[in-house]
């Protein structure tokens, strides 16, 4: 429906009618666009905001920061009750944190790491 008010001719002031120069599939397709820029926005909102991992994410991330003093051979202790498979994230995780400056974002950053490989 608002696509198609988009694309109807509006009445000028000297009585002649102009249609908009953006086709209705074009319109739709920004519109969907801004639809899903919008939890982007909310969350670009937030970046200055302190954040504290919870569950197992902060278990990962104790494992992490300890890994210079305690090098692990499992992977981090889940909350059911097992271990996650090694601790090759938890290297990855120390690497992101080295590169960020000690960030508790920077297990996000491993995952993102992780995540662009196994696309490649």
């Amino acid at each position: 429906m608002a696509v198609e008010a988009l694309a109807r001719p509006r009445a000028r002031h000297d009585g002649r009618t102009a249609t908009l120069a953006v086709p209705p599939r074009l319109a739709l397709g920004i519109g969907l666009a801004l639809l899903a820029a919008l939890p982007l926005a909310f969350t670009a909102a937030r970046v200055g905001e302190p954040f504290t991992h919870v569950a197992d994410m902060a278990l990962i991330d104790l494992q992490s920061r300890r890994l210079p003093v305690d090098f692990p051979l499992l992977g981090p202790y889940s909350r059911f009750g097992w271990r996650h498979p090694g601790p090759l994230f938890a290297y990855l995780a120390w690497a992101s944190q080295v590169l960020t400056g000690g960030s508790t974002r920077a297990v996000f950053l491993a995952a993102l790491a992780v995540n662009v490989a196994s696309v490649a």
